[in-house]
């Protein structure tokens, strides 16, 4: 009975562990237990039954503990590998999507990237400064060139040029040398509406240096382009720049008004007169038929601008009539609905006032598209602030945004701005553009 008790005790002892022990302790069960079962002597052979039975159960049910165990981390391996499958599956049937989807989607500015609109948008404004404010804008006709502050080199040194009606002064009341002081302030414009106000300004500007001249101020003159230029746009917040400080001094003119009338004086002379004078960067828009007709981009090809739908419309049906004489096409030139070799064509966004409107039109056309961050989006236009704008924003992270110096760049924005607009890079001419678009079509 001795033996037996001290062979009982010696197997229990933590120096020598048991299977039970090491069963326990694989079970999870609390070390403090199983000490205190190693330190009860067994008195008689009843206690020793009773001991031996609980050894049993005690082993019984660290089997089961492991057990459990096993088949908990079995459980969760199959969900493991089932949420894999469905991660698989899902990705295969995303990756599965119409490739359309991964497309190239180009994005042109009207003014300035297709259009050269710098003569027929001055014309406009002008007529639509005249129209707004008869009052003022008649004593424009009779300012002197001094007074207006104009240079001969604007007319490579003909001033006979300054005096000559253009083509397009025909179609507006505004003398010779306000139209080409408008064509001067093209590139601070950052819609079309605004060169109403240039108009006004200018005309202001040169009365205030004839009065001031008058008092025998000898030294007054009317603000200068590149000081219009500067003060226009005022990005600090809290301030106004010159357009909005113009904006409330004469009458609180709403941009909603300023656009109704740059539009009204276009359907004015649609039929024979200011369309006639839009000139087109003909280059440019063979490459964006081309790369479509191939595949290359989307057939649909956005465009975003602050014109009204019909003049828009009309102005590039007037680049798809001129097509046929000036640009050579391995298909025929597009129609007047603007589709060109069985594609979509162009699709307009329009009526887009101000820079705000004009992001705003990008990040909804990203959501309509499903690019969450504008990934395939090719943004070309010759505005700095409107490029600036769209790399401000989260929704276009992955957008790819051109700088088109052949428009009306302002080339103040572009060198105070130029090194902090890494994403922007600058296009010199149609054959930058088609490689651009040619690697996104190998991309």
């Amino acid at each position: 009975m001795a033996d037996m008790y001290h062979s009982l005790v010696a197997e229990r002892l933590p120096g020598q562990p048991s299977v039970l022990w090491r069963a326990l302790q694989a079970g999870g069960h609390h070390n403090r237990r199983v000490s205190a079962l190693q330190a009860q002597p067994l008195q008689s052979t009843k206690q020793r039954h009773l001991h031996i039975q609980r050894q049993t159960n005690l082993q019984a049910g660290a089997q089961c503990s492991m057990a459990l165990a096993g088949l908990l981390l079995a459980a969760h391996r199959c969900r493991h590998l089932t949420g894999r499958r469905r991660s698989t599956s899902l990705g295969a049937s995303q990756s599965a999507e119409p490739a359309c989807a991964s497309c190239t989607r180009l994005v042109l500015g009207f003014d300035g990237v297709i259009c050269a609109d710098a003569e027929e948008v001055a014309a406009a404004g002008c007529q639509a400064a005249f129209d707004l404010w008869p009052d003022v804008m008649e004593i424009a006709d009779d300012i002197t060139l001094n007074e207006a502050g104009v240079r001969k080199s604007w007319v490579e040194y003909d001033w006979q040029r300054l005096l000559e009606h253009k083509a397009s002064a025909v179609f507006t009341d505004a003398p010779p040398w306000l139209l080409y002081k408008i064509q001067k302030l093209r590139p601070a414009c950052q819609a079309g509406w605004e060169m109403a106000l240039f108009a006004r300004l200018c005309v202001e500007e040169a009365i205030a240096c004839r009065a001031n001249r008058a008092k025998g101020r000898g030294g007054a003159r009317p603000l200068t382009i590149g000081e219009i230029e500067c003060n226009w746009l005022d990005a600090r917040p809290g301030e106004f720049g010159l357009r909005e400080l113009l904006l409330m001094r004469w009458g609180n003119l709403s941009i909603a008004q300023l656009q109704e009338a740059i539009a009204e004086a276009r359907r004015k002379h649609r039929s024979e007169g200011l369309l006639t004078e839009t000139k087109f960067y003909s280059d440019v828009l063979r490459v964006v038929w081309l790369a479509v007709a191939d595949g290359t981009i989307d057939e649909t090809v956005h465009i975003i601008t602050s014109r009204d739908q019909i003049s828009a419309t009309h102005a590039l049906q007037m680049a798809s009539a001129g097509a046929v004489d000036s640009v050579d096409l391995p298909f025929d030139p597009p129609d007047f609905q603007g589709s060109w070799a069985g594609k979509e064509g162009w699709q307009l966004h329009c009526g887009l006032g101000t820079l705000e409107h004009k992001v705003q039109a990008i990040e909804s056309l990203c959501d309509t598209l499903g690019a969450t961050s504008g990934e395939g989006l090719v943004i070309v236009d010759d505005s700095v602030m409107f490029l600036k704008a769209c790399a401000s924003k989260l929704h276009l992270a992955a957008a790819r945004l051109y700088l088109a110096s052949w428009g009306y760049v302002s080339h103040r924005h572009w060198a105070d701005g130029r090194s902090g607009l890494p994403r922007v890079r600058e296009l010199s001419g149609a054959e930058d553009l088609a490689a651009i678009l040619a690697r996104s079509d190998e991309s």
